[in-house]
């Protein structure tokens, strides 16, 4: 089934496949996982949609950054997925609408009012964009970097914290017991977990690291980030550059946990693996190997 591109499930659903694509997949075995769950979604009865027009807005609403990974890279694995989202797109009323990245990709969309956001690796938001007018409101999980147009109150919302802005640049940084936000431009207001309110300003930032620790930091705005090539760190808790990489590259880092005290400052290229690895490893003194996709670590 590799030979089936992203827009195969489309074609197959609008009933546009041509006769050997057909027989094809009718002779495989993912057609009857698609049947089972077809079967089981018979008792919805799908509302009218102009899908050529919805098709039309979502491509022009979302702009892909570097490299964005595809719908399905691997038709087999992505049956159950890809069909549960043509399921939530032709029989759901007022679902949210939800954009994903995968490792190493990077992911530009347009919002209603026209406001950007960036997504890191391994990163997803969520948001209704029926109501978006009366409410700007996002949920985050990872890292994503906001260019947010003037207008009512905007708010990103995590498990770690929330951040509410009327116009401004900023990025979220988003995980489990962490919590980053660095400010652009403009103003922006945050709540962590802590229920603890603070004004970051331009150039300013933020830290909070599972339910006790908070920093606060200055940085300069011009430098690179990883919507531009490269990812920068301030002090920042070793763990925290593992999950980066990690991201970025789609590698499995072993026996970090034994550095986790350590912080690191510095940046790695988001393009190369090898130069990455020795830029982190080498500046924080730690010995590693490198071999099929995994990296294994060792103190000197």
């Amino acid at each position: 089934m590799n030979n089936f591109d992203e827009t195969f499930l489309a074609r197959w659903a609008n009933g546009t496949l041509n006769a050997d694509e057909k027989q094809a997949f009718e002779a495989s075995e993912e057609y009857a996982s698609y049947q089972k769950l077809l079967m089981a979604s018979s008792r919805f009865k799908a509302p009218e949609y102009p899908k050529e027009e919805i098709c039309t807005n979502i491509q022009q609403k979302i702009h892909r950054v570097g490299r964005v990974r595809k719908l399905i890279q691997h038709f087999s694995y992505g049956v159950a997925a890809a069909v549960l989202i043509l399921l939530s797109v032709l029989f759901s009323n007022n679902s949210d609408t939800i954009v994903s990245t995968e490792f190493g990709d990077q992911l530009s969309v347009l919002l209603p009012d026209g406001s950007e956001v960036i997504l890191n690796a391994k990163s997803t938001i969520s948001y209704d964009e029926a109501n978006w007018e009366t409410e700007r409101k996002i949920q985050l999980d990872g890292e994503a970097y906001f260019k947010v147009k003037k207008g009512s109150p905007f708010s990103v919302v995590s498990d770690q914290g929330t951040v509410r802005v009327l116009g401004t640049e900023f990025n979220v940084n988003t995980y489990p017991s962490y919590f980053e936000v660095k400010c652009y431009e403009g103003k922006v207001e945050t709540l962590n977990i802590l229920s603890e309110s603070n004004i970051l300003t331009k150039g300013k930032a933020q830290r909070t690291i599972g339910s006790s620790l908070q920093i606060t930091w200055f940085f300069d705005t011009n430098e690179t980030h990883w919507s531009q090539g490269q990812h920068t760190f301030d002090r920042t808790p070793f763990a925290q550059v593992i999950r980066a990489l990690e991201n970025q590259y789609g590698i499995q880092v072993e026996n970090s946990e034994q550095f986790n005290n350590e912080m690191f400052t510095g940046r790695f290229t988001n393009d190369n693996i090898e130069a990455a690895l020795k830029t982190v490893f080498n500046a924080m003194q730690i010995q590693y190997t490198f071999k099929d996709n995994t990296v294994i670590l060792s103190k000197p």
